[in-house]
């Protein structure tokens, strides 16, 4: 694997931001949190991989946001 330094993971339908807070044990999946574009820049949990790039994760019985902070090793 080629290390590259820090890359934007970009953020979901042109949001504000995005906050990385875990990683995978091999690196391949990253989640956080990302403000969404198409729901007012409310802040949504996110899965991001290389194959399918940043996913949103929604939200908890219609919540208004949501957040995600850890990762299973695998």
């Amino acid at each position: 694997m080629v290390e590259k330094g820090m890359e934007s993971l970009g953020t979901l339908n042109g949001g504000r931001h995005s906050f990385a807070k875990g990683v995978s044990n091999d690196g391949s999946v990253i989640i956080g949190d990302s403000t969404d574009g198409a729901a007012h820049n409310r802040s949504r949990a996110f899965r991001w991989t290389v194959e399918k790039g940043m996913e949103s994760l929604g939200t908890l019985n219609g919540g208004e946001s949501s957040s995600a902070h850890g990762i299973s090793s695998d």
